[in-house]
């Protein structure tokens, strides 16, 4: 059952605009030829819908990355795209460790306050 909760938080963070803002920052997706000269609040919400997590039966996250091409892209194209895709997703992996790290600091550090504060 904790793993379920493990599992349910981490899906959270993949939609998150936080983790969104990690990936195109990593990535440098505004300069990116698909998305240069796009709105920064367009882009945070195609990458959020972009990328897809999804429980399996077993428990057993899985995360799906979707970058759209223009209609009959060319071969290159559907190249960068797929390359593109799998950085989105191993930069969502990236990027949940980071916020899971971030959040575990800052909880200690409320933490290591607040037993200060008994003393």
């Amino acid at each position: 059952m904790q793993q379920t909760g493990k599992v349910q938080l981490i899906s959270e963070f993949i939609n998150s605009r936080e983790l969104s803002k990690f990936i195109i920052n990593k990535l440098k997706l505004e300069s990116h030829p698909f998305y240069e000269g796009m709105p920064i609040k367009e882009l945070y919400a195609l990458i959020t819908e972009s990328v897809e997590p999804r429980v399996n039966r077993s428990g057993l996250l899985i995360i799906n990355s979707r970058i759209g091409t223009s209609y009959f892209p060319s071969s290159g194209d559907k190249d960068i795209a797929a390359k593109l895709s799998a950085d989105v997703i191993n930069a969502a992996i990236e990027g949940v460790d980071y916020i899971f790290r971030q959040k575990n600091i800052s909880k200690a550090k409320r933490k290591g306050n607040s037993s200060k504060d008994a003393w």
